[in-house]
């Protein structure tokens, strides 16, 4: 279970979702990561998880699943 202390109700569901990103930040920088590192980890991440996404679409097609 994770709460999060930062989130009100009244908040929309991106900004509770910004909330947990700036933590995972805040967590980067007290490794002692740069902001500049944090983006690139960060991009990082994004970019493997698109690769994957695009993948298993390909997969699907070559197996004949829409």
């Amino acid at each position: 279970m994770f709460v999060q202390r930062d989130v009100s109700p009244d908040e929309s569901e991106e900004d509770a979702i910004d909330a947990l990103l700036e933590n995972c930040i805040r967590q980067y920088r007290s490794k002692g990561m740069t902001y500049r590192e944090t983006r690139d980890r960060m991009l990082s991440v994004i970019d493997d998880m698109e690769r994957k996404s695009r993948e298993a679409e390909e997969e699907k097609r070559d197996y004949g699943i829409s």
